[in-house]
């Protein structure tokens, strides 16, 4: 809070400054999740205490702090060097504001946003309509392993779920809970919209690697 006012509902670890939700009404959501198996561990220690580079939930956390509107928070979140890569899922108050950050450590390696055809993605093993955005943990313009795709089955389950762009908390809560974009390796699943301040994460203790959907 900041003179008695919210500027933003967010997630965290006990004892951690930086959050791993959060969302500042009427303006943006984000959401982080793992790229590169959250890069190596050395040279992550190495970027932080020789570089002063910042984890990218500091970024996240100062993005909220200062940024009050979508445009802003991206380029926060963007212009940050980090200490490890990234995805940062932005959803914004208004229609047609989301975008897919996909961060190296330096700088963004490609920005994906709604309604936009990727720059990335030249080969299209990735297809989503344009109202929506899908992000596990591999880059969107490369294929999913077999092993691990959750990527076909949660595009599917938007479409069968969610309709034609008619979004809404059920369905959309019925897509993150379906298998396999909840399973075993599931910690916390979070839907969030800054247009109307809705707010819900739930934490699975038992496990019941996510992925992210923006629409």
């Amino acid at each position: 809070q900041k003179a008695n006012q919210t500027l933003f509902t967010a997630v965290q670890i006990a004892g951690e400054v930086g959050i791993l939700h959060g969302m500042r009404k009427g303006a943006f959501s984000v959401q982080l999740d793992a790229r590169d198996e959250g890069g190596s561990v050395v040279t992550n220690l190495l970027e932080l205490i020789a570089k002063g580079a910042k984890t990218p939930t500091h970024v996240m956390r100062k993005a909220l702090e200062t940024a009050a509107t979508f445009d802003a928070g991206v380029d926060a979140l963007s212009g940050t060097e980090m200490a490890n890569p990234a995805y940062f899922i932005v959803a914004g108050a208004a229609k047609g504001e989301g975008a897919i950050l996909s961060m190296d450590r330096k700088a963004s390696a490609d920005t994906w946003h709604l309604y936009e055809e990727s720059a990335k993605d030249t080969k299209h093993v990735n297809p989503q309509q344009e109202w929506f955005r899908l992000q596990t943990n591999y880059d969107h313009w490369t294929a999913a392993p077999t092993y691990d795709d959750r990527r076909a089955p949660g595009v599917a389950h938007v479409g069968q779920f969610c309709g034609d762009g008619v979004v809404d908390q059920a369905c959309m809560t019925k897509v993150m809970t379906t298998w396999p974009t909840q399973n075993h390796h599931t910690d916390v699943t979070s839907i969030m919209c800054p247009r109307t301040g809705y707010f819900d994460v739930t934490v699975w203790i038992n496990g019941t690697a996510g992925e992210s959907v923006l629409v």
